[in-house]
């Protein structure tokens, strides 16, 4: 029961008690309890109707004696506090039937209720509203301890403490807290965790399930039929395959490329057979899941050929562009580079590729408004290189074509508050856009606002960049469904963030790259019918773009589907130390795959500065 509750009943048994023994009327009085009481009015009058005359005797024994059966009578009580004892003669027995105060005791019992109802006027003013009782969080009101003088419950104004658990509540934010300090349960403005769970609000049109950092890991908004590759089942290359012809590689870091990765249904990899081999000198190497490539070793030319040993008829062959990077002697011009990417190129993407560079005997400028993380496993630190790396970003947020929180317009004039935002911050703001003019074709404008890098450029003294290195896609393949929506939105968006990069940029070089995905069941799936589509979608559009310096990078071959994502706890086998898994990361490659993925990249970036590529 509430403090409040607690008064409320005080104040009516109060009232209650001043009516039974005040009023003048003779009536009957219901109690908070629910009884009935008659008034002292109707008392003596039920006295004077019953005794009929009857008079107050010294004893019982004459009161009996002047009195007939069921009768009353009346003797002086002698209770200092009372002033009669009522009797019935019960056949000739007295039996008590009540006993009435005596004015002394009337008087007393007054003077209290005025006490007492000055003291609820007085708390009445203090505690009409439970939460406005003038006690600190951690002042108790109520404290209980054992024989020792240990805390066992504590209570205050929005706090209740046990030695196992901790409920807070504060204007903004609720909870209940174990001994340590943990969550069991948490209700903030806009989520409410219980345990490692959190529920909230999102302006994104739909249901996701997302990292710890934001980003979108699995789109719950339609789930559909259970997934089912759409390849031509038995066949591995039925569907075709998928790779770039451009190779590059350092001195000394060679390159790996995954097998099952040039083809749209992993799970028919395992008849798969995959040879390169050069045009020009005796280097050669097949492999059914890892190709390990050094360019120096092929020459300038080389063939990249897949057999699926159930169809011995026919082969797949792609002719390769074989570049390599010999150690630089010299620095040579510094390139400055722009990273255009979401959370997996944001998460030391910069910073390895950076340091792979530097390895090769070269240096690079790196450009942006955002650090990049430079540690394993902290999305918004910044101790990587500048670049515009947005975790949970997708294409049509850069065009403004998918409007959420985190894509606020930064207003002219407004750069130098930008700036001094914190990363996850600036990440929740578009510096990309303008509004637009009726100058700008409305083929280029998205919900009211242009995407102008140029502008970009300007606002923030940025230099030009010589190296673009864009890796956007994951977050888009998640939301659509079907070969047409992927290749409608790639055309759109993509197609919208190439076209605005050459208008301010038209002498960049554009490395164009896609991470690969783990595999796992639900990846699978994804890759045979979301991810492929997207891959072939991308080399459609530049395809028919046809611009010199863009250049595809097959990096979704480059990383290892099979290490380096990020598993869940699972029962370990007390015997052989092997536990068993499953994924909780199937987004971010990280530790060695990572490294692969970055520093793989890394090397077109030098030969795109040096005119190689």
């Amino acid at each position: 029961m509430s403090g409040q509750d607690t008064l409320n009943q005080l104040d009516q048994t109060v009232a209650a008690f001043n009516e039974l023994a005040l009023s003048p009327e003779a009536k009957m009085v219901t109690l908070p309890s629910g009884s009935q009481k008659p008034t002292n009015a109707k008392i003596i009058a039920d006295l004077a109707t019953q005794m009929a005359g009857a008079q107050i005797y010294t004893t019982v024994a004459l009161g009996l004696q002047a009195t007939r059966a069921d009768g009353y009578f009346s003797v002086v009580s002698a209770s200092d506090a009372d002033y009669i004892d009522l009797y019935r003669n019960n056949n000739g027995s007295a039996a008590l039937v009540d006993t009435y105060p005596n004015s002394k005791a009337v008087k007393a019992v007054k003077q209290q209720v005025d006490s007492a109802t000055a003291a609820i006027g007085q708390i009445a003013e203090v505690v009409q509203d439970p939460s406005s009782i003038p006690i600190a969080d951690d002042e108790a009101a109520i404290v209980a301890v054992d024989q020792e003088g240990g805390e066992f419950l504590s209570i205050t104004a929005k706090r209740t403490r046990t030695p196992a658990l901790d409920a807070v509540s504060h204007a903004v934010e609720s909870g209940i807290y174990d001994a340590e300090g943990g969550a069991v349960l948490h209700a903030g403005a806009e989520e409410i965790s219980i345990g490692p769970l959190t529920i909230g609000l999102t302006s994104l049109p739909g249901i996701y399930v997302v990292d710890a950092e934001g980003s979108i890991l699995q789109d719950l908004t339609y789930p559909g039929e259970a997934p089912v590759s759409q390849a031509t089942p038995g066949f591995p290359l039925a569907d075709g395959a998928y790779f770039a012809p451009k190779l590059v590689t350092a001195a000394g870091s060679p390159l790996h490329i995954n097998v099952p990765s040039l083809i749209s249904n992993r799970d028919l990899a395992a008849g798969l057979v995959a040879s390169i081999w050069s045009t020009t000198t005796a280097a050669s190497t097949t492999s059914n899941s890892d190709l390990v490539i050094q360019c120096s070793d092929y020459g300038a030319a080389a063939r990249l050929k897949l057999r699926d040993p159930m169809n011995g008829t026919y082969e797949h062959l792609l002719d390769l562009q074989m570049i390599d990077l010999p150690v630089a002697s010299s620095a040579g011009k510094v390139p400055n580079v722009l990273l255009i990417g979401d959370s997996i190129s944001n998460r030391q993407g910069a910073q390895i590729m950076k340091a792979a560079i530097q390895r090769n005997g070269r240096d690079s400028n790196w450009i942006g408004t955002i650090g990049g993380s430079g540690v394993e496993n902290q999305a918004y630190n910044e101790s990587g290189p500048l670049g515009e790396a947005r975790e949970a970003y997708e294409t049509a947020n850069f065009t403004y074509a998918s409007i959420t929180e985190i894509t606020i317009p930064v207003p002219a004039g407004g750069e130098s508050e930008y700036l001094a935002l914190s990363k996850i911050e600036r990440r929740n703001r578009n510096p990309f856009i303008r509004p637009a003019t009726s100058n700008d074709d409305p083929a280029i404008v998205r919900n009211g606002y242009v995407l102008d890098f140029a502008f970009y450029q300007s606002r923030f003294n940025l230099q030009p960049p010589d190296v673009i290195v864009y890796g956007l896609g994951m977050n888009d393949f998640g939301k659509l469904s079907g070969t047409s929506a992927i290749q409608n939105y790639v055309n759109d968006n993509e197609g919208l963030m190439f076209a605005r990069m050459r208008a301010a940029w038209p002498n960049a070089k554009i490395i164009r790259f896609l991470p690969g995905l783990p595999y796992q069941t639900v990846r699978n799936a994804d890759w045979t019918n979301k991810y492929i589509p997207l891959i072939r979608s991308i080399m459609a559009l530049h395809k028919g773009l046809a611009n010199p310096n863009t250049v595809i990078v097959p990096s979704w071959a480059f990383s290892d589907p099979e290490v380096g994502y990020q598993t869940a706890a699972g029962t370990v086998d007390p015997v052989t130390g092997f536990a068993v898994v499953q994924l909780s990361d199937y987004t971010h490659p990280g530790q060695a795959n990572r490294q692969r993925l970055f520093n793989s990249i890394a090397p077109y970036i030098s030969a795109s500065n040096l005119g190689l590529i």
